[in-house]
């Protein structure tokens, strides 16, 4: 089968780290993000817990995936690197986590 999709449809990924962080760059503690499941090639939905500029010499966003939680419900924190995590299209919904 062929798939095809529009342009508005398809997202560029950065090609590489700021060298230097400003506000414009990061995604705030709760931005709801996609991000590439670890040692996948996937994107999946997911809260940012903890941003690179709030750590010295840390450049991994924190993240909450949308529906990882372990045994005891609780959410799973991973760490995603910086340019395999963008802004989320406002058209999907996020759900809240506990």
């Amino acid at each position: 089968s062929d798939y095809v999709l529009s342009e508005g449809s398809i997202m560029a990924l950065p090609d590489s780290e700021p060298l230097v962080f400003a506000a414009r760059h990061v995604h705030p503690p709760g931005a709801c993000v996609l991000a590439l499941w670890p040692d996948s090639t996937c994107f999946y939905s997911a809260r940012v817990i903890a941003s690179p500029a709030l750590r010295v010499q840390e450049r991994d966003y924190i993240v909450a995936f949308d529906d990882d939680i372990d045994d005891a419900g609780t959410p799973v924190w991973r760490r995603v690197p910086v340019k395999y995590t963008v802004a989320r299209p406002h058209d999907s919904a996020a759900p809240e986590l506990r």
